[in-house]
């Protein structure tokens, strides 16, 4: 029986029995049901009659303490309820008399970003995927439109820029789509453009190489692994650690294509993997997939460049984010044009998606 229903079932009763009493009971009848209503809006208690308890908690997402669940934005945590009832017993309740809503299993809490907090979110749906730089796999997968724009204080040219991400429960793969002509020039790598995508390691790194601030100054507020790509081999080969030989040195180098995975705990430094003039970490590797293509492969021609790539959702590299299915992941992209200057790019010349914050990427199910 619904709320509603019950309401007209005893109000109906409480009808019938009015009709029935004489005056005096009417009046005694009226101070009671008023006495009743004054009360339960003074908030005052009273007992047995049926009510609803509510109990309202809060604590921060993080804590640092060991024996905390430890929450941050768009990730999912599991909950249960329990309730100790004092009617149980004389007594009251003990440890063990009491409800659950554990016989049902966990309850999924998923602490959302997205449209409701400002951050752009994009879901890294199941697929099937072959990163060869050729994007028609990806033309029925979601995607994110965008702009990127400079640094503060610097002059790049914005970008349109798309992204794309989709998983098969083994790898993660990021399709990012940049319009700008055709600039590659062999072992010239300012000449030549160059792709990056940055995570967050730590949630509550910043989108500007861990730091909030605009200008990328000031401290870093956590460790970002970044995606860093100089297109140092030809279009169409496959490149990056996963096709490369090891550098025992710095393993998140790659040797002969320069598809690095590097990381950051300092705005002003990033560092290959496993580099010993970093901070140290467990795990340092490079297993990052990448193929390039052009529109227009001909040099100062206009198109639109394709980066695809793929890593595995797990790593076990502590430089690196780690994927999880049904949870999420912060990234941001970056660009650098070669028509920067008459010498090409340099580090602090390059657009992003930055500026706008953190993209989350949703890992589905």
């Amino acid at each position: 029986m619904s709320q509603t229903t019950r309401l007209h079932s005893i109000l109906s009763a409480m009808k019938t029995q009015w009709r029935a009493l004489g005056g005096f009971g009417k009046v005694a009848v009226f101070g009671v049901v008023l006495s009743m209503i004054m009360a339960v809006a003074l908030g005052f208690t009273i007992p047995g009659l049926v009510r609803a308890w509510t109990f309202e908690m809060r604590r921060p997402l993080q804590t640092g303490d060991s024996h905390d669940a430890q929450f941050a934005v768009g990730q999912t945590g599991l909950m249960a309820l329990d309730y100790w009832d004092a009617d149980n017993s004389p007594e009251g309740w003990t440890d063990a008399e009491h409800v659950q809503s554990s016989n049902e299993g966990w309850i999924e809490v998923t602490i959302a970003a997205g449209d409701s907090m400002g951050m752009r979110s994009i879901e890294a749906t199941v697929a099937s995927i072959t990163v060869d730089g050729d994007s028609s796999d990806w033309d029925q997968l979601p995607g994110l439109d965008m702009v990127l724009d400079p640094i503060q204080g610097e002059g790049a040219e914005s970008k349109n820029a798309r992204v794309k991400a989709a998983h098969d429960g083994e790898f993660l793969y990021v399709l990012m789509t940049v319009d700008d002509d055709y600039d590659w020039v062999v072992d010239e790598l300012h000449l030549t453009a160059s792709p990056s995508v940055m995570w967050a390691v730590q949630p509550e790194a910043g989108p500007h190489m861990g730091t909030d601030d605009l200008a990328g100054e000031g401290p870093s507020m956590g460790m970002v692994d970044i995606w860093h790509w100089e297109l140092q081999c030809v279009i169409g080969e496959q490149q990056g650690g996963a096709v490369s030989d090891v550098d025992e040195a710095k393993p998140g180098n790659d040797p002969g294509c320069n598809f690095d995975d590097e990381f950051a705990t300092d705005p002003e430094e990033r560092y290959d993997d496993g580099d010993a003039e970093g901070p140290a970490g467990e795990g340092a590797e490079n297993s990052l997939l990448g193929v390039f293509s052009h529109t227009d492969p001909t040099n100062g021609n206009p198109g639109t460049w394709t980066f695809e790539m793929s890593r595995p959702l797990q790593t076990g590299d502590s430089y690196d984010a780690q994927f999880e299915i049904g949870g999420a992941a912060l990234m941001a992209l970056a660009y650098w044009d070669a028509d920067n200057s008459p010498e090409g790019w340099s580090d602090a010349e390059h657009v992003q998606s930055s500026n706008e914050g953190w993209i989350q990427v949703l890992v589905s199910r």
